[in-house]
């Protein structure tokens, strides 16, 4: 029987599968999800059926992996992450045994001393699921740690794969500026189908050397099913219920990365202390336990609310004047609903996504200049709609159903 293999992290990753998975059903084309790490308990809140590390074991050559797993389980797995333990000891543990199997434990360790979870790339254990499943595709919207491990080890066995590249071509290009030069992996890394966000995305793809026949200017799938979710929901009852009559609510979108997510927290009570007429919403990432965060936000300030991980964003979003981010997705969704948007990025990195150098946000790097900013925009409220006439932000309409089609035409070929 022909079927679709998801191999899926959390976060804007899973939703997109949980975009994809209604009309694949409709289409009768079957799936299995592998969900990783946080992508399981979005899964099981949506009543979906998946698959963990934890199905594939026992299995020859990983023996140790529970045992490894544990191990690095101890500074890693939270009990409130909505992870089983299980689940995270099957994970690393595998991801472990792999790295050890490509280098020999001494520098396997010394790797992932060196870099944490970004040294895995577990493609042996990969092979084995896709051997398990016999999938006719694999998909994934990513390249890192599992998910890329899905894309080789489905060109090793001769499987055909997908990547939907969620948004302006990182995943093959890099997480760098789209102005910057771009560099496609070596050709043994590509997926065989592409599909992109718009045009201008395909451009970039193309202009790198990836086959124009094999990039498809789709759509993504989450952002097409905002607008529509966004227009029927309600506004967040946390943050109605907490805000004060007449006062402007200021919602951050707190970034997965550990340092920065340490200074903007400290920024935000900072913020919340200095100005005491706004009203400050920290929405933390799906990755980012509560628990994680408490020392940080041990501020005794009524004007400063931590909305867990797991909160659907849109309601957040729905419920406030204005976002911040560093850089994350929820900017499109605050741009594409016309509510006014700030990048705080005090990295000195790079611009990462282009919503500052197309013009469509404001950006600071401090936080005078982003006390400014905030004040600016909240002068000119009530904003009207804004109109997203750059073609970055492009989004081609029913992107679900449209995607899942070809996806039906790729697993019937």
């Amino acid at each position: 029987m022909s079927k679709i293999l998801f191999v899926t992290y959390g976060a804007g990753h899973v939703e997109i599968v949980l975009s994809l998975l209604p009309r694949l059903q409709e289409l009768g084309v079957a799936t299995t999800v592998l969900a990783l790490t946080t992508a399981a308990p979005r899964l099981r809140r949506e009543g979906c059926d998946f698959r963990t590390c934890c199905d594939y074991l026992p299995a020859p050559g990983y023996e140790l992996a529970c045992e490894i797993g544990e191990q690095l389980s101890k500074e890693l797995w939270l009990d409130d992450s909505g992870i089983t333990k299980d689940e995270s000891c099957a994970y690393l543990g595998v991801s472990m045994v792999d790295l050890i199997a490509d280098h020999g434990a001494e520098i396997a360790w010394r790797l992932y001393s060196d870099h944490g979870r970004r040294a895995f790339c577990p493609t042996r254990f990969l092979r084995h699921v896709l051997q398990h499943e016999q999938p006719s595709l694999v998909l994934t919207t990513c390249r890192v740690r599992m998910e890329l491990a899905a894309l080789l080890a489905a060109r090793q066995i001769g499987c055909r794969s997908v990547l939907i590249e969620d948004l302006f071509g990182f995943s093959l290009l890099g997480e760098k500026s789209i102005h910057a030069f771009s560099q496609l992996p070596p050709s043994v890394e590509w997926p065989d189908e592409v599909i992109v966000l718009n045009q201008q995305v395909k451009d970039r793809l193309v202009k790198a050397g990836f086959p124009a026949t094999a990039v498809h200017a789709m759509g993504q799938p989450v952002f097409s099913d905002w607008l529509a979710r966004y227009d029927a929901t309600e506004p967040c009852s946390s943050v109605n219920q907490w805000r004060r009559q007449g006062r402007p609510v200021i919602a951050y979108a707190a970034p997965a990365r550990r340092d920065v997510l340490q200074r903007h927290l400290a920024l935000m009570v900072t913020l919340a202390m200095q100005n005491p007429g706004w009203d400050i919403v920290v929405k933390l990432h799906p990755s980012v336990s509560t628990a994680s965060v408490q020392v940080e936000l041990d501020h005794g300030l009524d004007n400063l609310l931590v909305l867990p991980g797991d909160l659907d964003s849109l309601p957040v979003v729905k419920a406030s004047d204005l976002l911040i981010v560093f850089r994350s997705t929820l900017g499109l969704l605050a741009l594409f609903a016309g509510l006014p948007l700030l990048v705080f990025e005090d990295s000195g990195e790079p611009e990462v996504m282009p919503y500052v150098s197309s013009g469509a946000a404001s950006g600071a790097s401090t936080l005078a200049q982003l006390q400014q900013a905030i004040a600016h925009e909240l002068s000119r409220m009530p904003t009207p709609g804004l109109q997203l006439r750059h073609p970055l932000f492009e989004n081609p309409p029913r992107a679900s159903e449209r995607i899942a089609a070809f996806l039906q035409s790729l697993v019937q070929a």
